[in-house]
């Protein structure tokens, strides 16, 4: 049926909204519960609902015409540099100083608003297995091209939002979110969900946006979340949202305004 996608990849996702397992039927997937019926289009199950909201279907439009040059150095590096700084560590330091945090090798992962798989394809040479979701059709399109230029076969995409996470409770042996969690209309929501899939004592690992530099600067940051929905965190903020949200040992790396932290679920 799948060309890509093999059986023992697929029979993980549950409803998002029941946390059962899923029927897998032609090109789709089906809640046996609430009877939804999830499609899979083009090797990816599509969770996102049809019912959403105008600004998040706006934020979608955006992030798809996004896609086509987001690990080009049109833009990646550029909005990397210009919010950290031009003497922050590179990308690719970057990228694996976030794998390191989660100290996970040969285990599961899951990467939250995976993009175009940059952070998904350099974890997946470590572990067993990767599953990296996204709310933009766009991307994952991107990032499936990528992975199969690349080889891997370890890699699973899903079309699906954060507050409706398609995976069993306490699956991941490591969760991680790059570029993101800035951009979830309800942190805490959004964090009690990766709590809730990732495995008791394992880490989740971050990197977002925080007031340093002139994303410090109150009219600078208020401008980001009235225009664009991005909010930029305050150091104690980010700490007391992990902390309500089930996580502890909150450890971090500050490069200009952007953060790498980790923290452990409880």
């Amino acid at each position: 049926m799948h060309h890509y996608l093999e059986k023992n990849q697929i029979s993980v996702f549950v409803c998002p909204y029941c946390k059962v397992r899923l029927r897998e039927n032609d090109y789709s997937l089906k809640c046996l519960r609430c009877g939804k019926v999830f499609p899979i289009v083009e090797d990816i199950p599509d969770f996102l609902p049809k019912e959403l909201k105008p600004e998040r279907r706006k934020m979608i439009k955006f992030v798809d015409r996004l896609s086509s040059i987001y690990e080009t150095p049109l833009w990646y590096p550029v909005v990397y540099y210009l919010y950290g700084g031009f003497f922050i560590p590179s990308v690719k330091k970057t990228v694996k100083t976030i794998i390191d945090m989660l100290e996970v090798d040969g285990g599961l992962v899951l990467d939250v608003a995976c993009g175009t798989g940059l952070f998904t394809r350099r974890i997946a040479k470590r572990v067993k297995q990767v599953y990296g979701f996204d709310i933009s059709m766009g991307m994952l399109r991107k990032a499936q091209k990528y992975v199969k230029k690349e080889g891997l076969k370890n890699i699973v995409f899903a079309r699906a939002e954060v507050e409706n996470i398609p995976f069993p409770h306490e699956f991941f042996d490591g969760v991680l979110c790059c570029g993101a969690l800035h951009l979830f209309p309800d942190v805490i929501r959004a964090l009690k969900e990766m709590n809730r899939v990732l495995k008791k004592n394992c880490k989740l690992a971050v990197m977002t946006f925080i007031k340093r530099r002139f994303l410090g600067i109150k009219r600078v940051y208020k401008h980001l979340e009235k225009e664009h929905g991005a909010r930029v965190f305050d150091l104690n903020e980010l700490e007391d949202y992990l902390k309500s949200s089930g996580y502890i040992e909150f450890k971090y790396n500050i490069h200009g305004s952007i953060i790498l932290f980790e923290a452990k679920k409880i």
